[in-house]
């Protein structure tokens, strides 16, 4: 029968498209988005002074059931890193900006089903101008801002999106 002659090609063409589409697919094969990946902050205390610093502490949870991926390095922005808001909104910086930093690879990270990362800041009342220059923060109300860039597989050109937490405290130079 000339029929049955196609079916081999058929039923191999199938199987192809089959495996080749399973290759290709992104790395949330249960349609589970970046939705499952929660960042949360907490800190030491809701008042401080420069005796007694406000301590930052952020974490992050892949709640879904499949493995995203998030910067990992020595990138300011990598894995859960903070950003300190003034009283007035505007980001102020922590650190010297012209101090030597490490110097690593900077890639992306396997953030696994039930997985978890943490980081931490300090704050103690030093701040710095964008020349390097150290000053004391006036007293009034700041926020802790803790990030995470998350990405949806394991590639660069995955889909990503950068989550976000606050929490607020009052600090005071008594």
């Amino acid at each position: 029968m000339p029929t049955n002659r196609w079916i081999p090609s058929i039923v191999a063409s199938a199987a192809l498209s089959i495996v080749l589409g399973c290759v290709n697919h992104q790395a949330d094969p249960l349609g589970i988005g970046l939705d499952h990946v929660t960042l949360s902050v907490t800190l030491s205390a809701p008042q401080g002074s420069p005796s007694h610093p406000v301590i930052a502490s952020g974490l992050a949870i892949n709640a879904g059931e499949s493995t995203k991926a998030y910067l990992a390095g020595c990138d300011p922005q990598a894995g859960v890193f903070f950003v300190l808001l003034d009283p007035h909104g505007n980001e102020v910086l922590l650190r010297d900006p012209h101090a030597p930093v490490p110097e690593c690879p900077v890639g992306l990270a396997a953030l696994g089903p039930g997985g978890r990362i943490q980081g931490g800041a300090a704050f103690d009342g030093a701040l710095y101008t964008t020349e390097g220059v150290r000053y004391q923060a006036p007293a009034g109300e700041y926020t802790f801002m803790t990030r995470l860039w998350v990405y949806d597989g394991r590639g660069w050109e995955a889909d990503r999106r950068e989550l976000e937490a606050r929490q607020t405290f009052r600090w005071s130079h008594e």
